[in-house]
């Protein structure tokens, strides 16, 4: 793979493993060495943000749910993504989807999505770390009540094993690319190990 071609690419794992991060730095790299396209960084959550930030009923239902600790239904999600997808990429833009998708049925419409795109190059990279680097991580940026941080932390981490890793069996079914990362030294070290996976570590800008 090389950058005569677009990416299309979903960065999925623990919170905490670091994916947005790397998904920043996927977008810059691109950004810096291929600028005549457009590098989209789908972020599923910062789109929950924006919806919520509007009125409606379905907002104040979406506020009421993430309040509470709970999950979203598929179709939120799906819908945010999918009016982005609608609105906003063209057929040569790179894409790349933060922590999307998150369940499996979410990713069986996603890869159904990049079928209608006609986006054969779909792939996942998943960044694996252990949970109690995930939960030192997640500590570490956490503000509030040391107990009520634990309890939700546990939450994010037994829903990471029930649910999320089952996305990237689901993809690998469908036979979608599914490359396994090592999230556990610096970002600097797992930057070069991305590129070199994407076949992008001979560019340097």
């Amino acid at each position: 793979m090389n950058l005569d071609t677009r990416l299309t690419v979903a960065f999925l794992g623990h919170s905490g493993s670091g994916k947005g991060t790397q998904a920043q730095l996927l977008k810059e790299f691109l950004g810096r060495n291929d600028p005549n396209r457009a590098v989209h960084r789908i972020e599923t959550g910062q789109l929950a943000r924006d919806f919520m930030a509007r009125e409606g009923h379905t907002q104040a239902l979406v506020r009421e749910t993430l309040s509470e600790g709970n999950l979203l239904p598929n179709f939120v999600p799906i819908y945010l993504w999918s009016s982005y997808l609608i609105d906003r990429v063209l057929q040569t833009d790179h894409v790349l989807f933060d922590g999307t998708p998150r369940m499996e049925k979410e990713s069986s419409t996603l890869y159904n999505a990049m079928q209608f795109y006609g986006r054969s190059e779909y792939l996942m990279i998943v960044l694996d770390v252990s949970d109690e680097t995930a939960r030192e991580r997640m500590l570490s940026r956490q503000r509030g009540g040391l107990k009520d941080v634990e309890e939700g932390i546990a939450r994010k981490i037994e829903w990471y094993h029930r649910e999320v890793e089952k996305v990237a069996q689901n993809a690998e079914s469908m036979g979608v690319p599914v490359h396994r990362i090592n999230g556990e030294p610096s970002i600097e070290e797992v930057n070069s190990a991305i590129l070199h996976t994407l076949g992008l570590d001979s560019r340097h800008s």
